[in-house]
């Protein structure tokens, strides 16, 4: 920034988080949601990397405590966020993905500069918004996949992606497997796909009756004030549905432990288990922050290879990604009783976090805020170059191709099909 201070707002969705300790994620995620720990460890790195070319605010509405040098701003809710951070000046302000019509209404009469980082899967209406609005001046997705599954949309035009840093917080601890362990990280909602897990766990234990499952996480990760169901670690219908899985006769099989919500402390869980677990769904998954998390223990994961998985796990190499659920299951019991196999991915897994660390990462976002600042923002298109049948990526190339080559522009990008159907399912 050549001594030139940047003033950098970002909006922090804090619901639920009073009193949570987030000055420090570069020692691990403290036990909030992923967007908010990517946020967190943003907000950090820049501070540590560069104190005297930006000048960081936070906008939030409760009293959980930041990074050292971050300007607190406590407000309602995102539109006096937005409007506090416009009248205070910031060049401009980072915020989530957020489809609320609303508050796409009221940032295009605000006139505010925003960047909006997209840590979910945008509907074709949301896409068209962010790709006209004259107030969003870049779009960052956090993945390739992510990026790719919008090249036929104009979206694309205004977005570059940046994977998600992740800070190896164990640094040389050897990981002790214990041939037994598998581990779940994640929130306890139905879209993170535990459910999926707790069908599987009784397959899993007739083929190695020693195993042991660590659940890490909680239905109230994302806001510690939800309500909780008997067992106090999930919505009560969700307890409900998944529990008959992993109980005989109304009680909770001994192989069985729920963690809660744990920061740093998840490390040791990891270090000494065998196999992790992320949404095995893949449901909502633009990157996946966890399988990253248990990769810096050295712990291979195993999951389902669509959405955002295939940047953050590499098949046979640092855990594996499945096309089916059954497939989930037969890994997770190769990994719990093939030692020399699971040790091997768990090396490589260590060796691949460097990708996502901050020293490699901010970088990039440190040139994005330098183009932003000399209003000279250059977005190229990446064309896509693996992976062509997650989310029929094959597809969208033909069509950019159509659309911009063949100058067919009528022809609808994917996203707005596959908006309809979905729209329509859900009647």
């Amino acid at each position: 920034m050549n001594g030139c201070s940047m003033n950098i707002g970002f909006y922090f969705f804090d619901k639920g988080l009073s009193g949570v300790d987030c000055s420090r994620p570069d020692l691990g995620n403290p036990g909030v949601g992923g967007t908010q720990y990517c946020f967190l460890l943003l907000i950090y790195y820049i501070l540590r990397f560069d104190p005297k070319s930006y000048r960081v605010r936070v906008y939030c509405s409760s009293d959980c405590f930041f990074p050292q040098g971050v300007e607190k701003v406590l407000v309602e809710d995102i539109f006096e966020g937005l409007t506090e951070s416009k009248r205070r000046g910031d060049d401009f302000i980072i915020i989530k993905d957020n489809k609320d019509q609303q508050l796409a209404r009221f940032i295009d009469k605000l006139r505010h500069r925003i960047v909006i980082w997209g840590h979910n899967f945008y509907f074709g209406d949301y896409a068209d918004w962010v790709a006209k609005s004259p107030s969003v001046i870049a779009n960052v997705f956090v993945g390739r996949q992510q990026y790719d599954r919008y090249i036929d949309h104009p979206i694309c035009d205004k977005s570059l992606f940046i994977y998600n840093m992740v800070p190896d917080v164990v640094g040389e601890k050897k990981r002790d497997n214990d041939g037994k362990t598998v581990v779940y990280l994640g929130a306890l909602i139905p879209e993170k796909g535990f459910l999926i897990l707790a069908k599987m766990w009784k397959y899993i234990l007739k083929k190695v009756p020693m195993a042991r499952l660590q659940v890490i996480g909680g239905g109230n990760l994302y806001s510690r004030n939800c309500s909780l169901g008997r067992m106090g670690i999930a919505d009560k219908l969700f307890e409900e549905e998944f529990f008959p899985y992993l109980s005989e006769e109304g009680e909770l099989l001994p192989s069985v432990t729920f963690q809660g919500i744990l920061g740093g402390e998840k490390y040791e869980v990891f270090l000494s288990s065998s196999v992790g677990v992320v949404n095995p769904s893949a449901r909502t998954e633009t990157f996946g922050m966890g399988a990253i998390e248990m990769n810096c223990a050295g712990l291979p994961v195993v999951t389902l290879g669509k959405n955002g998985y295939p940047d953050t796990i590499e098949n046979g190499v640092t855990g594996y990604l499945c096309h089916s659920y059954k497939e989930i299951a037969d890994k997770i019991v190769f990994l719990l009783t093939h030692d020399e196999v699971n040790e091997r991915l768990g090396i490589q897994a260590k060796e691949q976090v460097s990708r996502f660390s901050p020293k490699n990462i901010m970088p990039l976002w440190f040139n994005l805020f330098e183009q932003i600042a000399q209003n000279k923002l250059i977005i190229t298109y990446r064309r896509p170059d693996s992976h062509f049948f997650n989310n029929i990526k094959f597809v969208r190339i033909l069509l950019r191709f159509l659309r911009k080559n063949c100058r067919l522009s009528f022809l609808p990008p994917l996203i707005k099909i596959e908006t309809v159907i979905y729209t329509y399912l859900k009647k």
